[in-house]
Formats: structure tokens, sequence, C-alpha cells
């Protein structure tokens, strides 16, 4: 729900705008696969390149919560390799599993970042 009132199913992961609303599992699919697409793509620079130094600048969901691109990346080098996932001015929602917010009373993104 929150997903289609924020607009997000209203656009292709390329940014055209559709004519109809995808469904959420379109939406989902394409997200993983794309997540699947620039882990892969780091993994093969990192192997061909040892010693070297990959630093990719995505957009926050592709890494909340070690999941998307660094647990995609983790998962293909067997743990060989270092992943270390810096976001920049997080929110709440940005660095906390979904319900942990609420158990923190008073809390919000304005004032307890």
């Amino acid at each position: 729900e929150i997903h289609r009132r924020l607009g997000l199913l209203q656009y292709t992961n390329a940014g055209e705008k559709l004519d109809v609303e995808m469904p959420f599992r379109n939406f989902l699919s394409g997200r993983i696969l794309w997540d699947e697409g620039m882990a892969t793509a780091a993994h093969s620079w990192v192997s061909e390149n040892a010693g070297g130094l990959l630093i990719g600048l995505v957009g926050a969901d592709h890494v909340k919560f070690g999941n998307g691109i660094p647990g995609r990346f983790a998962r293909l080098s067997g743990g060989k390799c270092d992943c270390t996932t810096v976001i920049i001015n997080p929110t709440l929602i940005d660095s906390r599993p979904s319900g942990s917010v609420s158990s923190i009373p008073g809390s919000d993104s304005a004032k307890t970042p």
C-alpha cells in the first residue's frame, strides 16, 4: 500500500511513467533483479582487480539493513571480500528494521536520527 501511495508503482526502474500502475510483485521483482545486477557487476570488478577499491554510490533503498547490494555481494564473494556500507544522513526508517522504531518512546526521524 505504501508503495502505491508514494507513487512508486507508476514508474519503471528507469524512471519512465507508466499509463497503468504496475503490480507490487513486478516492482519487487524489478528491485531484486536491479540489486542482483549491481552486486554481480561489483563482484566481477573486484574479482578482476585484486587489491582494488570499488566505491559504489547508490540509493539508500539498495543498502538498507545490509540487504540489497551488500547482502548479495557477500553471497557472491563467499565472504572473501570486505563490503562496507555508509548511509549519508540516515533517518530512523533508513537504519532500523521495521517495527523497531515503535519500541523507542518519543522517537522520530526529526528528533532521534
